[in-house]
């Protein structure tokens, strides 16, 4: 009996080293009950005018999530942590304990642009008498982002052109900027 004690206790810390799947549904419900039991703001943020579209907002992001894949469920947290427009509370991933290609794998259909680094360069040289003081290169660290006007929308795009090619490839929107009364 002691042998068998011994065995199972040996092998118990091992039980739960299986691989865990994201349930996007689980955790969304998870989320949104802490974030209503323990968040201070959460009476000040919903409040009784608001009360019953923010169920409703919940409830449809709650749909969605339940039938979510992993990739899908880290912005719909954030859509929700959103409506609450705090920045001490955030929702994420610590992709530093991930190996590269999957976090790769993870941005890999984030919105993209069609600027390269050297049609980007050509349209700068171009247009360099017309173009927004917004408008060029950024280097910020490790990144290097290029900031255009959007053709199709009163916004800059900022998209990357170098980067660190684990969480940001080259082409990824990294960001959008709107210009009211020059300022961004």
């Amino acid at each position: 009996m002691k042998k068998i004690i011994f065995y199972l206790l040996l092998l118990f810390p091992f039980y739960n080293l299986q691989a865990q799947n994201c349930n996007c549904g689980d955790n969304f419900n998870y989320l949104t009950n802490r974030i209503t039991k323990n968040y201070v703001g959460y009476a000040d943020k919903v409040t009784p005018a608001n009360s019953q579209q923010f169920k409703k907002f919940t409830d449809s992001l709650q749909q969605v999530a339940n039938q979510a894949n992993q990739y899908k469920c880290l912005s719909l947290c954030r859509e929700w942590l959103d409506f609450f427009k705090d920045k001490h509370i955030s929702f994420g991933m610590d992709f530093d304990k991930l190996d590269p290609d999957s976090v790769r794998s993870f941005f890999a259909n984030e919105e993209k642009s069609t600027w390269t680094e050297s049609t980007f360069k050509s349209y700068l040289e171009q247009n360099k008498e017309a173009l927004d003081s917004i408008e060029g290169i950024w280097s910020v660290g490790i990144y290097e982002v290029g900031i255009v006007k959007d053709k199709k929308s009163d916004q800059f795009i900022g998209f990357i052109l170098k980067a660190d090619s684990v969480r940001w490839m080259p082409q990824q929107i990294k960001f959008r900027l709107a210009k009211k009364d020059n300022q961004y």
